[in-house]
């Protein structure tokens, strides 16, 4: 049955608590936490595993839809005031609607355009200082001071800096996705005012942009995509391979008709795909069009233009995201194929680490931007080195978290000298190193450069550089910023989360909402801000910087006093976590109506749950048999959920903000709970389906009770579950009690 075209924007999406331990018996469950104790060798042989699936998939030309689709991380940024040499320019109400409307018509456009094999997780924040520039565009120079802290390495795969100047160009690219300085693709979208400020209250057709925003943030982004030519496959060029054509040109091609009804500008000339490496003028495109290749199978766009590109070329968009461009050279289809998606910038960030000397505790340091060492460790950025797996050509360049300089040897010259860093030169073999694990859990970098193979990075007395004498070469390696990310914090003895109501913080019920999201921002020596995502300005502040006992926390701004604004994370044995600040060693975070610091004495209301809002493996992620209260268990025949004597297993998939996908587990067909037609009615039917990209229909909360059981209630609703009536499986207000039996 056809799907009802909705998707609800909301920012409350379930009801209930969730409890720190489960069930009966052993099992125990916590949240994910970025691991600290990452094996590099093995993510690492997992990229690469993904990079020849996905190059596989494209040779082949076999695209077939991914049965999850992929997580893609978007931040949207609002410059609030942008300063030019000719005037300062200041967003009004109509910009801010624009701006909030584009990024939800980004999100829905992209998601359609890819058949749904990728799910944007799109954030937004703002910048309300004003931006001085003297170009074109903001520049990402103009703004890094700020992403910083909004866009930490490896956190996102894009950014967007967005602000309406009627004196800039509409938008443009200035770093590729797969960069070294960002580890994010970066783009500036003028927030197009005159162009959208009459259509931004129409957006009734949310799987196509509407926006002239919402396509110039399209076009750009697709240039960082063009990184995928570093595979060594035609990926299409974002301006349709037309740079140097022209509308006075179109008479000599074909005049078509476009009846697609999801277009809004196809009344233009059209004509045949081409690549611009193998047709290199108009000539040659007539004499193209001449031959018996010509073929009206060839995908179609409408014709580049000097202006109104993004507009005109919104349907080569689409083709592009579903890999239906036909390049005549190659006679095939090129553009993103669903393992494509998997390959993105936040697979490459493997992590920011130290660098010690197992031998005698020497620390690799950036010192002003030459490699240095010491064994005076000070918790300072310059320890800070970022492992990056290189997209290109394999292994991992090592690159500093205070600067863009990574190691590199000098002149490829192999010597017991020949380390420094310097900024990225294409150079792979002197700059990308292969990560041994010994034995120990210390590691050794090998040099790739033919015939050094049994070279290793080495510091030895004062010489920096690749030696194959087995010593003083292996490095412990600790991870800085593993907490680093957005989290859910709930108290253990309340059980109910952590909230933020302007300035003010206290415990609620779980809302997913975003005043229940705290950004937590590595400070320095294993120490964390801890912000409010929706106002990073604040941040936990022990009340005078006292280590006193009961000493009260509030959120303050930033003191320039981190003994009171920095905090430690200490994990429990069943799971929890203390916060303890800078201040102290002994007292930590504490709830007792109002929070303060308190001798930490193993009290629930010290401990915390901490869960990440999105990626890494959910709560509930893996197998389960599910049943009711009289021991019956739910199971399906074909496209129908039945229940008995006999168990199924089920497999639950993260989607985000703690909703899971719920699959027969070995099902020879890809199939997903599914509340039918994707609508919130009492008594709806649930069954199995296709995955169909309405995720409020095929997405699952899992709400814990106070006896163990839980309730099981989809995206869609905020007051039904999942209940067994009349022989059927539906969604009520009365919802049914599971019990979730765990499979390992």
């Amino acid at each position: 049955m056809k799907k009802k075209l909705f998707k609800r924007f909301i920012n409350v999406l379930t009801v209930g608590t969730l409890t720190a331990s489960l069930f009966t018996g052993t099992f125990m469950v916590h949240a994910d936490i970025a691991d600290s104790g990452n094996n590099i060798v093995t993510e690492c042989t997992q990229i690469s595993n993904l990079k020849t699936a996905a190059l596989n998939e494209y040779k082949t030309g076999s695209y077939n839809n991914s049965s999850i689709p992929t997580d893609y991380k978007v931040l949207f940024v609002e410059c609030k005031s942008i300063k030019t040499s000719k005037k300062t320019y200041n967003t009004t109400s109509v910009e801010d609607t624009i701006f909030n409307e584009a990024v939800k018509n980004f999100e829905d456009s992209v998601e359609s355009f890819s058949k749904y094999n990728v799910n944007i997780i799109a954030d937004k924040k703002y910048i309300n200082d004003t931006i001085n520039c003297t170009g074109s565009y903001v520049t990402y120079e103009n703004v890094k001071s700020y992403l910083a802290d909004f866009a930490p390495y490896g956190y996102y795969d894009a950014v967007f800096i967005c602000g309406a100047v009627s004196e800039f160009t509409l938008g443009v690219t200035s770093k590729a996705q797969f960069n070294g300085d960002t580890g994010y693709g970066y783009t500036y979208v003028t927030i197009c005012t005159s162009n959208d400020q009459n259509s931004v209250n129409k957006g009734t057709k949310t799987s196509y942009p509407y926006l002239t925003t919402t396509n110039v943030a399209i076009h750009e982004w697709l240039h960082t995509l063009e990184s995928y030519r570093d595979l060594g496959i035609s990926y299409p060029n974002t301006h349709g391979y037309l740079e140097d054509y022209t509308e006075a040109s179109a008479a000599s091609y074909s005049t078509l008709s476009d009846n697609d009804d999801d277009c809004y500008y196809c009344d233009y000339e059209d004509i045949f795909g081409h690549s611009s490496e193998d047709i290199s003028t108009e000539d040659n495109i007539t004499a193209y069009a001449s031959t018996s290749n010509y073929s009206n199978n060839y995908y179609r766009w409408p014709v580049y233009q000097t202006t109104g590109i993004e507009a005109r070329l919104t349907n080569f968009y689409k083709a592009v995201l579903r890999g239906e461009i036909y390049d005549i050279s190659d006679a095939r289809n090129v553009g993103m194929f669903p393992k494509l998606w998997k390959l993105n910038p936040r697979k490459m960030f493997l992590g920011t680490y130290t660098f010690k000397l197992s031998n005698n505790n020497n620390y690799f340091i950036n010192n002003n931007g030459s490699l240095s060492y010491t064994s005076a460790y000070t918790n300072d950025i310059k320890f800070q080195w970022n492992l990056v797996y290189d997209f290109k050509h394999g292994n991992v360049a090592i690159i500093s978290n205070s600067h863009y300089k990574r190691f590199d040897i000098n002149n490829l010259n192999v010597s017991p000298t020949c380390l420094n860093i310097g900024y990225c030169t294409g150079y792979n073999t002197a700059q990308t190193f292969k990560p041994v694990l010994k034995s120990d859990g210390t590691y050794k970098f090998q040099c790739i450069i033919p015939g050094y193979s049994d070279y290793y990075i080495r510091l030895y007395g004062s010489s920096k550089g690749l030696s194959n004498v087995d010593s003083y070469n292996s490095w412990v390696l600790t991870k800085v910023n593993a907490y680093e990310g957005e989290y859910y914090i709930k108290n253990v003895s309340a059980n109910k989360y952590l909230t933020v109501n302007d300035k003010a913080m206290s415990l609620s019920g779980f809302t997913a909402a975003d005043n229940q999201k705290w950004k937590l921002r590595y400070y320095k020596d294993g120490f964390y801000k801890i912000s409010p995502s929706s106002n990073l300005s604040l941040y936990f502040d022990v009340n005078n910087n006292s280590n006193t006992e009961g000493k009260s926390v509030a959120l303050g701004v930033w003191t320039g006093y981190p003994t009171a604004q920095t905090w430690q994370l200490k994990l429990n044995s069943d799971g929890s976590y203390y916060i303890v600040p800078l201040v102290s060693t002994t007292r930590g975070l504490t709830y007792n109506n109002g929070f303060s610091i308190t001798t930490l004495n193993n009290n629930n209301n010290q401990k915390w749950v901490i869960e990440k809002v999105n990626g890494g493996q959910e709560l509930f992620e893996g197998k389960y048999k599910i049943k009711n209260s009289k021991n019956q268990y739910i199971g399906f025949s074909g496209s129908n959920l039945t229940i008995g004597q006999t168990a199924s297993t089920w497999n639950f998939k993260s989607y985000k903000d703690n909703y899971y996908y719920i699959m027969p587990n070995g099902s020879s067909s890809a199939l997903y709970w599914d509340v039918q037609n994707n609508y919130d009615l009492e008594s709806n039917i649930v069954n199995l389906h296709i995955l169909t990209g309405y995720n409020t229909a095929q997405t699952w909360k899992v709400v814990v009770q106070d006896n163990g059981s839980v309730k099981l209630i989809p995206m869609i609703s905020l007051t039904r579950g999942m209940s067994y009536k009349n022989s059927k499986f539906v969604i009520s207000t009365s919802s049914d009690s599971w019990y979730l039996e765990k499979v390992s």
